[in-house]
């Protein structure tokens, strides 16, 4: 039986697409271990039952988790981040030498931001002598510009390094876009050694009619869901529905959490949008696809920023699967997919007048052209998104025998 370890800076209960791996891992027969932080994502401070003495040690199922503090992330204040990046570095390495039987066959690295995150597993690599693949969501260093954080040109220039040296440490290296293997490349990983898988949407089942209440009164429903962060482009979705605020039955709603909702709430007030503009909060998981259901149009809003022009974001997945007209305030590699797709409409980022102008257009269309846009769309997520398809390609890299 192979034994996988897998490290990640989020998991369960935090929900990410690393957490189906696991699982998925475990049903194929495999024994799984997972190094992860305790729980702080999105709200920024310890979930219940987590504090800086433990747990160290958890069971999800057949799923070992090896736990270790990190500084929470709090608000996403710079030097909080810092400190959270630092941590996991410094805890999640001694949690590995704790464990003393390096009896690892392979080691899987979900690398969500900080790519330093992978720092203990190429110890786990070193001391176990396992083939390793990291799995690239956010690409450093160019994810550190997305979300505005600057150095000076010297500091730079070692980030830059020790990205290059970590992700050319990995056996394969797997980007979860196309856009990202030239770059890895320019960073120094051989171009034999990159592959690319994208991530899949949630395909759970949905609740049954009548179990959850609406989160918004009925009307032209444009929905955003994830993180409210400042990657995200915000400020331009709020400045699109105060433009819009005199068409009949339009509301936009941005459901979720993150640093920026705060300011959102207060914006909203401030302008006098609470009609058009709703903040109901993050909702779980497996309520989603309802929500997704009950909107005429899923929105996507990104930043406008080369590095976040190289990214699909997860949701983007989801929403495709979900049956919904798609429109992205997006540039880059998820414009392409929504082009390519025929599932909706892509603006400019941080364009609010040309995204008020989509949703008035596409909530002047027919019933029938939308729900068009929309089968299109499941379509296209059936032949380059569907969860078993992703699985058996990261599977069949990690397990490989050239892995």
């Amino acid at each position: 039986m192979r034994k996988i370890l897998i490290v990640t800076p989020v998991f369960w209960p935090e929900a990410f697409r690393v957490n189906d791996l696991a699982l998925a891992w475990i049903e194929r027969g495999y024994e799984v271990e997972v190094l992860a932080g305790h729980p702080n994502y999105p709200e920024g401070s310890y979930f219940e039952g987590y504090a800086w003495h433990g747990p160290w040690r958890e069971q999800w199922g057949k799923i070992r988790i090896l736990r270790f503090p990190q500084f929470p992330r709090g608000q996403g204040q710079a030097w909080r981040l810092a400190l959270q990046y630092a941590s996991f570095v410094v805890f999640g390495s001694f949690r590995v030498l704790i464990r003393r039987a390096w009896d690892w066959d392979r080691i899987f690295v979900f690398q969500t931001t900080p790519v330093t995150a992978a720092l203990p597993a190429l110890l786990a690599t070193r001391l176990s002598g396992a083939k390793s693949v990291i799995w690239v969501q956010d690409l450093w260093p160019d994810s550190l510009q997305a979300v505005g954080m600057r150095f000076p040109d010297l500091i730079q220039r070692g980030i830059r390094a020790m990205s290059s040296a970590i992700y050319c440490s990995f056996t394969k290296v797997v980007g979860q876009s196309q856009a990202f293997l030239p770059r890895l490349q320019e960073l120094g990983v051989e171009k034999g050694r990159l592959h690319c898988v994208y991530q899949w949407a949630d395909e759970g089942a949905p609740p049954p009619p009548g179990s959850i209440t609406p989160a918004w009164a009925p009307g032209f429903t444009v929905l955003f869901a994830g993180n409210l962060g400042r990657a995200q482009g915000l400020a331009s979705v709020l400045e699109a529905a105060d433009l819009s605020r005199e068409i009949p039955g339009l509301q936009w709603v941005l459901m979720g959490d993150g640093s920026l909702r705060p300011w959102l709430l207060e914006e909203v007030k401030r302008r006098g949008l609470q009609d058009r503009l709703i903040l109901p909060g993050r909702r779980p998981p497996e309520e989603m696809p309802f929500h997704f259901a009950a909107a005429d149009v899923l929105l996507i809003s990104l930043g406008d920023d080369s590095v976040l022009a190289r990214t699909v974001p997860s949701k983007l997945s989801s929403y495709l699967a979900a049956g919904r007209p798609v429109l992205g305030a997006v540039a880059g590699e998820p414009a392409r997919v929504i082009q390519a797709s025929g599932a909706g409409m892509a603006v400019p980022p941080e364009d609010p007048r040309a995204l008020a102008s989509a949703v008035i257009a596409m909530r002047g269309l027919s019933p029938e052209a939308l729900k068009a846009m929309a089968c299109r769309g499941q379509a296209y997520y059936a032949e380059h998104f569907t969860k078993a398809a992703c699985m058996a390609q990261l599977e069949a890299l990690l397990l490989g025998e050239d892995a």
